[in-house]
């Protein structure tokens, strides 16, 4: 028996070392996630590749029909709208790997955007799948548009728009149906008790419901949320669907970015929530919901295209929803395990650089947008940020004109860098790169257009090139604009007038003169070159008349509206000229009213790019005498 029972010992503890054995070998096998592409979308799924395929295209031609169906032109901000940011989707084949993201239990599926990005996380419902897709990508279309709307008309449209389908009509063309009942929701409004007279204290009435925020309970408690997207969905139903609301809806949506939705019912309406609230309860009793059609244009096939998922693609992608939802420290864990893993990846010290900007880390966040630039990040917002850090308003530095050519390389046609650009380089100087980026800055007609006019006028006038700067400006007086901006444009003509003579009287003076090459001429003509660089500041008001090169220096005669007026040159320093490879004092000019009052020109040498080069430091004119 002793024998018997030492060899079961021995066999169980001979099973037991071989499981163990066995288990350390062949970890439990991590869920099979694929990557594809459809029409610039990005898809990751653990689902069966049939249905992701299936997902895939289902999303790509939703972005197809939101295009078609045009909700918002009036409110889209060509800002935003140029920018496109990337489209990804993650799909999760069921709830025990969408858990750990979801945001509320009430919630299979939402949309984050922002960073130049649009992330949409979706659970599979299986038959419903394709309506939840449908209500995300509304959310990804209003972000594309730019549109800031209520958080109720934001909901309700999108539940509006979840059933939509496509259909082939008789003619054999294809249009799309929308807009059709929502049997769960009319079920809910039901059991709240929507009567015509009225509705219970405890339903999710029109002013509740202007009231909701993105954070409010209304969205995500299991208990408020199949209220407030019923009650959402009820509204935009009657306010899209029947007269008088139907006319008013697209400027109630416009003027409720403004006024709120209460102050925009009043406006559009001329009534209070509880009317709305009355036609809302109507509407469910007569229980016509009517679903309208949009004809299709022809469009080519999507295609789906299954692409190899790079190692840290998901991982980034999903630690980049929890940076996003404010889980910063898990956030952080992730994309520092990711930098040890992939020290070369420019996407993962992008990400490090959001989640330093979220907490206002701003050298931080310099750091890795400097490193995700060294590592050769193709994202435009990369090098826009790297110069807003790190770049001021009057910096010189070359590297922050290249950041910025790089952020329009990557982001060809974004406003806002444009923008950006176009104000830096007419503060640093660099007219000729300024009139580039305008002549492609997209603006609306009336004031956008009217801005970039005038900034086109005032970098050709710094330019020299007068006839075109001339032009701008007549086509800006032609454009809309704010009370007050005309005046700039007179007083550019005007500079572009007294810059034109200035030039003429500059180039008779050297004429005149040619052939002198005493110490003092050429330090005149330096002067002259100094003064034809700032010359919107020698002639602040009236016409040239004429340049005196005196013995004393330079004055300049002005014909201005108190009549003729003599400027000179103050504050005292000393010319200084180059001969050979070295600086000398060469020359003292003494330019003043009277011989105890001794005026010097401000001139230094400054080294630009290995070659010194003259700059006029000090340009102030003081008037002397005036006469008729």
């Amino acid at each position: 028996m002793r024998t018997r029972f030492m060899l079961a010992v021995l066999l169980v503890l001979l099973l037991a070392a071989a499981r163990s054995a066995y288990t350390q070998q062949t970890p439990p096998e991590a869920p099979a996630w694929r990557k594809y592409l459809a029409n610039g979308l990005e898809l990751y799924s653990d689902a069966s590749p049939e249905r992701a395929r299936w997902l895939a295209e289902h999303c790509a031609s939703l972005q197809e029909n939101y295009d078609a169906v045009g909700l918002f032109p009036q409110q889209t901000d060509n800002a935003f709208a140029s920018r496109a940011p990337r489209l990804q989707v993650a799909h999760f084949k069921d709830l025990a790997s969408f858990l750990p993201f979801r945001i509320a239990a009430e919630a299979p599926a939402f949309h984050i955007g922002g960073r130049g990005r649009s992330l949409v996380l979706i659970q599979d419902l299986e038959e419903h799948l394709a309506e939840v897709a449908a209500h995300e990508f509304f959310h990804v279309y209003t972000e594309k548009a730019g549109v800031k709307l209520p958080v109720w008309a934001a909901e309700g449209l999108g539940e509006y728009y979840s059933t939509m389908r496509r259909e082939r009509g008789a003619d054999g063309s294809w249009r799309l149906r929308i807009g059709e009942l929502v049997t769960r929701h009319e079920r809910q409004l039901h059991r709240t008790g929507r009567t015509p007279q009225g509705v219970r204290a405890s339903v999710v009435n029109a002013a509740k419901l202007f009231e909701v925020t993105h954070n409010s309970r209304h969205r995500g408690d299991d208990q408020s949320a199949p209220g407030f997207y019923a009650e959402s969905w009820l509204l935009v139903h009657l306010m899209v669907s029947k007269s008088p609301w139907r006319e008013g809806f697209p400027q109630f949506l416009d003027a409720a970015g403004k006024l709120g939705s209460t102050g925009a019912l009043a406006q559009v309406y001329g009534v209070e929530p509880a009317a709305l609230d009355r036609a809302a309860a109507q509407y469910l009793e007569e229980g016509f919901f009517a679903s309208r059609t949009v004809p299709l244009p022809a469009s080519e096939a999507i295609t789906v295209q299954e692409e190899k998922m790079l190692a840290w693609e998901l991982r980034l992608l999903l630690a980049d929803v929890l940076s996003f939802r404010d889980r910063r420290d898990a956030a952080r864990s992730a994309y520092e395990r990711l930098r040890e893993e992939f020290p070369t990846v420019p996407e993962i010290r992008e990400s490090l650089a959001n989640l330093a900007l979220d907490e206002l880390a701003m050298t931080e966040a310099a750091e890795h947008l400097t490193a995700a630039a060294v590592l050769g990040s193709r994202n435009g917002e990369v090098y826009h940020r790297l110069a807003t850090l790190r770049c001021g308003m009057q910096s010189a530095d070359a590297i922050c004109l290249e950041w910025l050519r790089k952020a329009l390389t990557f982001s060809p046609g974004d406003r806002e860098f444009l923008m950006y650009a176009v104000a830096f380089a007419l503060n640093t100087k660099h007219y000729g790169q300024a009139l580039e980026w305008l002549q492609v800055l997209p603006a609306q007609p009336g004031r956008e257009r009217f801005d970039v006019l005038t900034k086109q006028a005032y970098a050709l006038y710094h330019l020299e090139d007068f006839p075109a700067a001339r032009a701008r400006l007549a086509m800006a007086r032609a454009e809309d604009s704010a009370p007050g901006q005309q005046k700039a444009v007179n007083d550019l003509e005007r500079a572009i007038a007294d810059r034109e003579e200035f030039t003429l009287q500059m180039e008779l003076f050297r004429d005149a003169n040619e052939g002198d090459d005493s110490p003092r001429q050429r330090a005149l003509a330096r002067l002259l070159d100094a003064f034809s660089a700032n010359a919107s500041a020698v002639i602040e008001r009236g016409q040239l008349a004429e340049i005196r090169c005196e013995p004393a220096g330079i004055s300049l005669l002005v014909d201005g509206p108190n009549g003729r007026r003599k400027l000179q040159i103050e504050n005292p320093m000393d010319l200084m000229v180059l001969e050979g490879s070295q600086r000398r004092r060469e020359l003292e000019l003494t330019c003043g009213p009277a011989s105890g009052t001794p005026v010097q020109v401000g001139y230094l040498w400054e080294e630009q790019g290995g070659a010194l080069e003259g700059k006029l430091r000090i340009l102030q004119f003081e008037e002397t005498r005036r006469q008729p």
